[in-house]
């Protein structure tokens, strides 16, 4: 089967269409809604914990995404972390801001993302961002956007 596009694709679009082409689940063709409020904080949990580093060593923030069932995380969906820049004289560096579906683990249905940190010099700071996923149930997909943060604190080094 091939496909022709004659004008730009519209990203809505293409999500749908991959839903349909891959399915929620095994037997799923349902395309993404809007979300609502009252599904928002019943369907999911995004959770963060603050951070402490020393001056110089490394550690890993984690990002948890945990659906409520019956609602699952969609794989086939691509989920994207993107971490606001940090200053170039702040007290901690990140490895990189983008995080892709690539970089998503699993785990007893839990979706889970690892941000690489160094301490670079005493303070506190908070990295933040905005994480885009997909969950779904029997009859559909939906698409949800949440803000996220971290509190970080670098102390320093003993000597």
């Amino acid at each position: 089967m091939t496909f022709r596009l004659e004008r730009a694709a519209n990203p809505l679009m293409l999500v749908a269409l991959l839903t349909l082409i891959c399915g929620c689940q095994k037997t799923n063709t349902a395309t993404p809604v809007a979300p609502t409020p009252t599904e928002k904080s019943a369907i999911y949990t995004v959770q963060t914990k603050d951070v402490a580093i020393v001056e110089g060593e490394s550690r890993v923030a984690t990002l948890l995404l945990a659906p409520t069932a019956p609602w699952k995380y969609n794989d086939a969906y691509p989920t994207q972390l993107s971490l606001k820049p940090l200053g170039a004289d702040g007290s901690v560096s990140l490895q990189k801001t983008t995080f892709q579906a690539t970089d998503v683990r699993m785990a007893e249905g839990n979706a889970t993302i690892g941000i690489a940190l160094k301490g670079v010099r005493s303070g506190e700071e908070t990295m933040a961002g905005t994480v885009k996923f997909s969950l779904c149930v029997k009859e559909k997909c939906v698409l949800r956007e949440k803000d996220v943060s971290w509190n970080i604190r670098v102390t320093q080094a003993s000597r």
